[in-house]
């Protein structure tokens, strides 16, 4: 994952994979909530938007391949 920007956050991983993405507002925590799915991610550098992320206590990110 890439740097984190409040409710901004970019993917750069191998393109036509498919992805998960999750959040959570403990790092330390076990309770990750799955923000969006991406499937055939169309560019190496994906940008991805959480409207509710400048919102609220701090959002932490994590990506997957699925």
């Amino acid at each position: 994952m890439g740097r984190w920007r409040r409710g901004c956050q970019n993917v750069a991983a191998r393109l036509s994979s498919n992805f998960v993405v999750q959040y959570s507002t403990n790092l330390a925590g076990s309770n990750w909530m799955n923000l969006l799915s991406l499937s055939n991610l169309p560019a190496s550098l994906y940008l991805f938007l959480d409207p509710a992320g400048d919102a609220g206590p701090a959002r932490f990110y994590r990506a997957f391949m699925q």
